[in-house]
């Protein structure tokens, strides 16, 4: 008999108000987009069904209804996300191209990232400043190990090229 109850599946009660407080939990922890936010939530979701709990089959329904919910509330906001991700992402000297493929990771629409003000004007400046924070330029022998480093980081070639004359210039 006690064999029975351990081998039955255990039931979960998992409901949207439980959802949303989750959900408020993580905002209130961390900015976050909706795609993000999804993620998240379905996550915790699947963790419940590996242990061995049902969970019933409208939680995508329900998750939807709250995001919806709390974009409606000014909880959630992924043009804000994607606001503050470029003004922490310039800070850490990262290029246009890397920034635009970050955005587009987290799930923000490409209406978004169009209207925010990522100008490829930064990116030579940008590209000075990373090569330098990385202590980049000092080697002629590793010219090409570091140009291949930037390219990986996203900048193009002219700004790596000039980046690099730039830091070798100032020792």
């Amino acid at each position: 008999m006690v064999k029975d109850i351990i081998m039955e599946k255990k039931q979960k009660n998992i409901t949207p108000k439980s959802l949303e407080r989750l959900a408020l939990n993580y905002l209130s922890r961390y900015d976050s987009s909706a795609f993000r936010l999804e993620r998240y939530l379905l996550s915790k979701i699947e963790k419940e069904r590996q242990i061995g709990y049902e969970i019933s089959s409208v939680v995508n329904i329900w998750i939807s209804e709250i995001i919806r919910g709390l974009k409606q509330k000014g909880y959630l906001d992924d043009k804000r996300y994607a606001e503050n991700k470029l003004y922490y992402l310039r800070r850490q000297h990262r290029s246009t191209r890397y920034i635009r493929l970050k955005l587009i990771e987290e799930g923000i629409s490409e209406e978004i990232i169009s209207s925010l003000d990522i100008s490829l004007s930064d990116d030579e400046e940008a590209a000075f400043q990373w090569a330098k924070k990385h202590l980049l330029g000092k080697d002629p022998i590793k010219y090409s190990k570091e140009m291949a480093r930037m390219s990986r980081a996203g900048f193009s070639y002219k700004d790596s090229k000039r980046a690099l004359e730039l830091c070798r210039k100032e020792d």
